[in-house]
């Protein structure tokens, strides 16, 4: 089995368990806004692991997999909870907020199709657009905890996370090292 289904199959797994676990207990309204906000928060840890692990030059599909499909769990919550409200649950969001958010899973969707079928790492502009992606990401990630721990400080941590995958990453990039030893 490769590394990417491996990875699949365990992100398969956590996303189950989780929104198992909140269909179980959950009760009424409510539970449809916190599968989206559990999966937003697994996507997020999943994004800052798999940040710092692909940088700068490693080769791990696996990661960039499961976080991937941890993603589009996160894409069908919200689409599930838009559908359930009539659009009603979008009436804050701006527009530009969208549009980022479409951007990245068309990253994000594009490249793990790639992982699947590529049995190699990524060379060349395929390196470099991904390397660019995954800084895009990594911004809407951390924009969108940052903004919102203004008003929930209960998003600091998730935003303290992004911001310690990013100075990881960098601090691997300028010295060379792993950050698996």
């Amino acid at each position: 089995m490769t590394d990417a289904l491996k990875g699949l199959g365990w992100a398969a797994l956590a996303s189950a368990t989780m929104i198992g676990g909140i269909l179980f207990f959950g009760e009424g309204e409510e539970t449809l806004p916190r599968i989206v906000r559990a999966t937003a928060r697994l996507a997020s840890v999943a994004f800052a692991v798999t940040f710092v692990a692909v940088a700068p030059a490693r080769f791990e599909p696996g990661l960039f997999v499961a976080f991937a499909l941890v993603h589009t769990v996160h894409l069908g919550a919200v689409a599930t909870l838009v559908g359930a409200t009539r659009g009603e649950s979008l009436a804050g969001a701006r527009p530009v907020a969208i549009v980022g958010g479409a951007l990245a899973y068309l990253f994000i969707l594009t490249f793990a199709g790639m992982h699947l079928t590529r049995p190699a790492p990524f060379t060349g502009a395929l390196a470099v657009i991904r390397t660019v992606g995954l800084y895009y990401v990594w911004l809407a990630f951390t924009l969108a905890y940052v903004s919102r721990s203004i008003v929930e400080p209960g998003y600091l941590p998730l935003a303290a996370i992004l911001f310690a995958a990013l100075v990881v990453r960098l601090w691997v990039a300028t010295t060379g090292r792993s950050a698996r030893r």
